[in-house]
């Protein structure tokens, strides 16, 4: 799990919250969240990435989002936003360069908290070595190449 940085301050990053509530059938955690922690990573002099996760009263990780994000002319736009959010497990969602979603792929299921910490960190494992071709494809403006 990563360390905890700074307590989040800001809910406009990525509201987790206002997301459609667990699908039937999918694993979902059993406690609410009492805790949001946000951290921003540099990948290099443009591009960064920001984690978000909250915990619960047991400082279980309920739920996440690594967010891929570009800093052009003095605006932040995301490329890509690996999250567990909607009920899906752990997914990937690729931006263009006007922030539209270009496209979503599958990338692990989740079915305990284990699996939803790794999935975490897969998801940071990912952004860190895919973050050039998450800026390809951003710029391009279509899907074109396959998440992992």
């Amino acid at each position: 799990m990563c360390p905890r940085k700074s307590r989040a301050s800001d809910r406009r990053l990525v509201d987790m919250s206002a997301v459609p509530s667990q699908t039937r059938g999918a694993w979902a955690p059993e406690l609410p969240a009492e805790d949001e922690w946000i951290d921003i990573i540099p990948i290099s002099e443009t591009v960064s990435y920001l984690l978000r996760y909250e915990t619960d009263q047991y400082n279980r990780i309920v739920e996440f989002a690594v967010i891929q994000r570009t800093h052009e002319d003095g605006d932040v736009r995301r490329v890509a936003l690996y999250d567990s959010c909607h009920g899906k497990g752990v997914h990937v969602h690729y931006y263009d360069r006007d922030e539209r979603e270009i496209e979503q792929h599958p990338l692990r299921p989740v079915t305990s908290y284990e699996e939803l910490e790794s999935g975490m960190d897969y998801a940071i494992e990912r952004v860190s070595k895919d973050w050039e071709e998450n800026e390809r494809r951003s710029r391009r403006g279509n899907g074109g190449a396959t998440a992992r």
